[in-house]
């Protein structure tokens, strides 16, 4: 918006742009001389507005009514001399209020912190948009369903979900497919697997977050219907779409199909027995069966492990998050992905469906410390990479542009696009460690993992119950724990210590008492049960 004096008839221009031109060499891919607006990644988009003045003394106030712009740079035009008193740029988006804080002691890791959170900010416009700025900005639900977890973390976004499954159900066809795009304002594909599957994810990532079952109610014939499709298919469903998309190491495309159907099956298991249909339960819990078998037949070899080819950092991630491998060969896929991370130079080789699982899988197989380098990791790819190239939000690739080479391809190249911002939710769920037991978090746990160099974390989350935070922080030897825990919940705490006997609470034996219960020592954790209140643990 702004508010301007000039001529009658004067014509003013408004451009916007992600980037500036960096030189304005075509080498480097500029469209236009050094320092100016960098338009050619919009494609068709016009992003321009135009506003002709009608000589009003007093000044004259333009606001954009039908249509918003993704940008970070502004540039402004006119045909003859204007005074502009000011230029305003509203930042607009969904009614989600934020209600997530995350905070650590290493500066540029609240960079990406912040980084996250402006890509949700640019993306939750009505619909989950991929992107907010090209002639694109659709419902890609590839790019909803793997940053959903996070997005409830930062924000209250059961509302905006609840009337995005809408739209699903509105897009789904006759055969029960989702689209790839919901909704369908333009039609690029049905049954794209990890992409239509979000009709199952989200709701279920709602469910646990907020514990409101009424998402599953609404949503469950809509989803009865697309796993009817999944099963009528003969395991050929759902399609082989987009793989994992722009990883760097590929991976059988066919898997995901496979390793998608059974995690549907899984959280359909769970979503039932939530609204008391028990014989729905039974009957995924025994399509998961099916499906796991069918992969195991497909993907693995006589000895129960990954198939050579099948053998990529993705596949080992969708194996072990699934549960597709039997239980005593789990250590050596974990093992085999740890390796495969750390000839890679410490560095992912995933995509859009592997990113988004990468650092919890390798937290729940005991790999935190793994998890904290491709965290830290500033070579391409990396998150911070992408910060070192001067990334203000989470961009669409880790090298959309780098100041060695310039800007990457134009023809798909965002420069807001939140999907690889899924690591939010393990930093939340994991490193600080606050995670729901049961849905809505009526039970927690606060079970954090320190790690690298970092002397302190810090997240709250408003649950439906109120504010519950969890904060650590290293001294030396010395490990601080303080915890707020809403009313009417429980939670466990996992205290980092050498002993049982070295954890204190506000400065005395965390002995059992009404409200606090130590319930044991276990692999470097003093497990103790807490109810509602403020408690500070320190331990050695």
């Amino acid at each position: 918006t702004f508010t301007v004096k000039g001529q009658k008839g004067t014509s003013v221009q408004i451009r916007v742009g992600e980037m500036l031109n960096d030189s304005g060499l075509e080498t480097r891919g500029n469209d236009n001389p050094e320092g100016s607006i960098y338009t050619i990644n919009y494609r068709s988009a016009k992003a321009k507005a135009y506003y002709v003045l009608k000589g009003d003394e007093a000044g004259e106030f333009y606001c954009p009514t039908f249509t918003f712009f993704g940008f970070r740079y502004l540039e402004i035009t006119a045909t003859e001399d204007v005074e502009f008193t000011d230029v305003v740029c509203p930042v607009i988006g969904s009614a989600t209020r934020e209600t997530g804080k995350m905070e650590t002691s290493h500066p540029v890791v609240n960079q990406l912190i912040s980084n996250i959170i402006w890509g949700q900010r640019g993306n939750y416009l009505s619909v989950p948009t991929d992107c907010p700025q090209r002639d694109e900005r659709l419902g890609w639900t590839g790019d909803t369903q793997a940053f959903c977890g996070t997005a409830a973390y930062n924000a209250m976004v059961d509302g905006f979900f609840h009337k995005w499954l809408q739209d699903a159900r509105d897009s789904q066809n006759e055969a029960g497919v989702y689209p790839d795009v919901i909704p369908t304002v333009r039609v690029v594909g049905f049954g794209g697997a990890a992409w239509s599957d979000a009709g199952i994810i989200v709701p279920y990532t709602m469910w646990k977050m907020y514990g409101d079952v009424t998402i599953i109610r609404e949503h469950y014939e809509s989803m009865e219907k697309y796993m009817g499709w999944l099963e009528a298919s003969n395991m050929n469903a759902p399609n082989p779409h987009y793989g994992d998309w722009l990883a760097y190491e590929g991976t059988d495309a066919r898997l995901i199909c496979v390793a998608y159907y059974a995690l549907d099956c899984m959280y359909m298991e769970a979503m039932s027995r939530a609204i008391g249909k028990a014989d729905r339960a039974e009957h995924y819990k025994a399509t998961y069966a099916k499906v796991r078998d069918h992969f195991r037949t497909l993907y693995c070899d006589a000895n129960g492990e990954l198939n050579p080819e099948n053998r990529t950092q993705c596949g080992y991630l969708l194996a072990l998050r699934i549960g597709l491998l039997d239980e005593d060969k789990r250590p050596a896929a974990v093992a085999a992905l740890k390796q495969k991370i750390i000839d890679n130079g410490y560095k992912l080789s995933t995509g859009f469906v592997g990113t988004c699982i990468l650092n919890e899988v390798l937290a729940e197989f005991g790999e935190n410390n793994l998890a904290y380098s491709l965290l830290l990791q500033t070579e391409n790819p990396s998150w911070l990479y992408s910060f070192y190239q001067g990334a203000t939000t989470i961009w669409e690739r880790w090298n959309s542009y780098t100041k060695a080479d310039g800007f990457g391809p134009s023809g798909m190249n965002s420069f807001n696009h939140y999907s690889y911002g899924a690591i939010g939710d393990w930093l939340y769920r994991d490193a600080v460690g606050l995670h729901e037991t049961s849905a809505g978090f009526k039970t927690m746990a606060i079970k954090p993992h320190p790690g690298a160099d970092f002397t302190q974390m810090r997240a709250e989350q408003m649950t439906p119950y109120g504010r519950a935070v969890a904060e650590w922080r290293k001294q030396g030897e010395e490990f601080t724990l303080d915890v707020v825990i809403p009313v009417n919940t429980t939670a466990e705490v996992y205290v980092p210590s050498s002993s049982q006997d070295a954890v204190m609470l506000d400065g005395v034996a965390a002995t059992s008492s009404q409200d606090v219960k130590v319930k044991g020592y276990d692999a470097g954790y003093t497990l103790i049960e807490v109810g509602s209140g403020h408690y500070t643990f320190t331990a050695r």
